[in-house]
C-alpha cells in the first residue's frame, strides 16, 4: 500500500510513514554504502567522494520463491527542484535476476536522474567507464530511483538511502544535499537511521547533528554504528565510551530505540563476493569473540539481523498507528478535490464559439454594472467616487475663465451652466477673458465666415465660445447683462 501511494506521488500531499538512512560524505567513510548493501543484499555504487546523488527508495519483500529486482524512476520534481504537478514513474530496464548486474543498472538509473533532457532509455546500455565519463547536467537530484527486490530470504523492509552530508564542495551545494536531508528527516513519520562510524567522534558526526535537529527528543533517531573493528586494541577508553553508548547508559547519547552496532564487509570481502549467510556470519563470530563486545547483554545490539528485524517492525508499527490519520488526511484532500470539482462550470451544451461569445458578453455587462455602480456590489463605485471628483474637477478646470465685464479681473467667474458653482481651481493654460476679448474673437469669426475662410475647427471653436458667452449673458445681472446681449446681437 505504502508503494502504490508513493508511486502516485502522495508523498507531496500527506505524510507517510517511512525510514531513512544519512550518513557522512563517502560510503567508505562513514560506512552508508555498506549498511544499504548489508540490508538489502545487492551491491550499490561506490566511488570516491559522493557516490549517491540522488535518493534511492529500496523496498525488499519475502513474499516470492526467487530473487528479482526491478527499477523504475520516479520523477516528481523538475530541474529547479521544484515540484511536478504530476509525478511521472518511469520503468528503467528489465527485470534482474542476477543480483551481480544491479550496481550497474544502478549507475546507469542515477546517470538517467541527473540527465533529465536525455531519454532515459540512453542509459541502458551504457557501460560503467561511459557511465563515468558522462558529463552530468545536475550535480544532485530530488527524483528518485526505486529498488524493488523480492527475496525469499529478506525482512520486509522498505527505506531511503539519501546521498552522504558533505562539507568540502561549494556553499551552493553542500546547502543542496543538507536540505535535501532535511526535507526527508523533519517529517514526523520518518525513522532516521544515522550511520556512525566509530573510528570518530560522536560529536563531530555531522549526520548525528542533522539528525538531533530534526528529532530533538530522539524518539525517532536509531544510530548505527560502523566499523568497530578499526578500534585498535589500544583504544580501551573509546571502546568503554562506545560499550556506554550501546547499553544506554551515556546521559548525552539518549535515544529512544537505542544504538546497534554492526561490522560490515571490507573491500577485501567484498572482492571475494560472500553471500549474505556468510558476511553475517563472520560478524557474528566477530561480536561474540571479541572484547568489549561479547559482554554486552543485549545481543539484538549487534550484527545485521537484530538490526533489520527492529526497523522492520517498527516500521511496521509507524504504518499501523498512522492508517487512522492517514485515513483522515486522506478524506480531507477528498473533500477538498470533490469541492473543487463541484465548484466547476457543467459541461459545454452549445457550440463553443457561441459559448465563448455568451461569457465575454456577460462578462461586459456584469462589468459595466460595476463602472456604473449598478451592481448590487457597490464597493468599486464608492471607492472611485473620490477619483471621479478629482477628475471632473480637473475637466471642468480646462473650461474658458469668461467673465462678461469690462473689468473681468474685479468680479468672480461663473462657470456653472446651472448657476451654482463657481469654480476655484482652474488649469494654469487657460486665460481670463471679458467682454471686449470676445467681441474681438466673435468679430474675427464671423469676418471670416462671411469671406468664406472659416475652418471646421474655427467653427467649432466658435459655437462652443458662443454657447458659453449666451449661458453667462442669460445669468448676468444689471447693466452688463444687456452690454453682452447687445454685443452678442450686433455680432451674430
Amino acid at each position: 500500500m505504502m508503494s502504490d501511494l508513493k508511486s502516485m506521488g502522495a508523498e507531496a500531499l500527506i505524510d507517510l510513514p517511512s525510514v531513512v538512512v544519512i550518513g557522512g560524505q563517502s560510503g567508505l567513510w562513514s560506512g552508508k554504502s555498506s549498511l544499504v548493501e548489508a540490508v538489502s543484499g545487492i551491491n550499490v555504487p561506490r566511488d570516491s567522494g559522493t557516490c549517491t546523488r540522488c535518493p534511492m527508495e529500496c523496498t525488499m519483500s519475502s513474499h516470492a520463491t526467487s530473487w528479482s529486482c526491478t527499477i523504475t524512476l520516479r520523477m516528481g520534481f523538475d530541474n529547479n527542484g521544484r515540484d511536478l504537478q504530476k509525478t511521472i514513474t518511469v520503468p528503467f530496464g528489465r527485470t534482474i535476476t542476477d543480483r551481480n548486474e544491479v550496481e550497474v543498472w544502478l549507475r546507469r538509473a542515477q546517470s538517467a536522474i541527473l540527465n533529465p533532457n536525455v531519454p532515459s532509455s540512453a542509459f541502458h546500455t551504457k557501460t560503467i567507464e561511459e557511465l563515468r565519463s558522462t558529463k552530468n547536467t545536475l550535480k544532485f537530484s530530488r527524483n528518485v530511483v526505486c529498488v524493488s527486490i523480492e527475496d525469499p530470504d529478506a525482512t520486509d523492509l522498505s527505506f531511503y538511502d539519501l546521498p552522504g552530508l558533505i562539507q568540502n564542495e561549494e556553499a551552493e551545494t553542500v546547502a543542496l544535499v543538507k536540505s535535501l536531508a532535511e526535507h526527508y528527516t523533519k517529517k514526523e513519520n520518518t525513522i532516521i537511521l544515522t550511520t556512525i562510524p566509530m573510528s570518530d567522534d560522536m560529536e563531530n558526526q555531522q549526520s548525528m547533528t542533522l539528525a538531533r535537529a530534526a528529532d530533538p527528543d530522539g524518539k525517532r533517531t536509531i544510530g548505527v554504528l560502523t566499523k568497530p573493528d578499526t578500534l585498535g586494541a589500544g583504544a580501551i577508553n573509546q571502546r568503554r565510551r562506545w560499550v556506554e553508548i550501546i547499553e544506554g547508559r551515556s546521559e548525552d547519547h539518549k535515544l529512544r530505540h537505542g544504538f546497534y552496532c554492526v561490522r560490515l564487509p571490507d573491500d577485501a570481502e567484498r572482492t571475494q563476493r560472500l553471500s549474505r549467510a556468510e558476511s553475517q556470519r563472520r560478524a557474528a563470530e566477530y561480536f561474540d569473540t571479541t572484547s568489549p563486545w561479547n559482554g554486552v547483554a543485549d545481543r539484538r545490539r549487534f550484527g545485521i539481523p537484530g538490526f533489520v528485524s527492529d526497523v522492520s517492525r517498527l516500521l511496521i508499527q509507524l504504518i499501523e498507528e498512522a492508517l487512522p490519520r492517514l485515513r483522515e488526511d486522506i478524506d480531507k484532500l477528498l473533500a477538498q478535490c470533490n469541492k473543487e470539482f463541484d465548484a466547476l462550470p457543467p459541461p459545454l451544451a452549445n457550440d463553443p464559439q457561441i459559448e465563448v461569445l455568451g461569457r465575454v458578453n456577460a462578462f461586459c455587462d456584469v462589468f459595466k454594472s460595476y463602472v456604473n455602480g449598478n451592481h448590487e456590489d457597490k464597493r468599486l463605485a464608492q471607492q472611485n467616487r473620490a477619483f471621479y471628483s478629482m477628475f471632473k474637477r480637473d475637466i471642468r478646470g480646462t473650461a474658458p475663465d469668461f467673465s462678461p465685464f469690462e473689468e473681468p479681473e474685479d468680479y468672480v467667474a461663473l462657470d456653472d451652466t446651472e448657476g451654482k458653482m463657481t469654480l476655484t481651481e482652474r488649469d494654469p493654460g487657460v486665460k481670463m477673458m471679458g467682454i471686449y476679448d470676445i467681441s474681438q474673437v466673435i468679430q474675427e469669426y464671423v469676418s471670416a465666415f462671411c469671406s468664406g475662410s472659416l475652418t471646421a475647427a474655427q467653427s467649432s471653436t466658435k459655437v462652443n465660445w458662443m454657447g458659453t458667452s449666451e449661458q453667462c449673458a442669460i445669468s448676468g445681472k444689471g447693466k452688463s447683462h444687456c452690454s453682452v446681449r447687445q454685443t452678442l446681437g450686433c455680432s451674430v
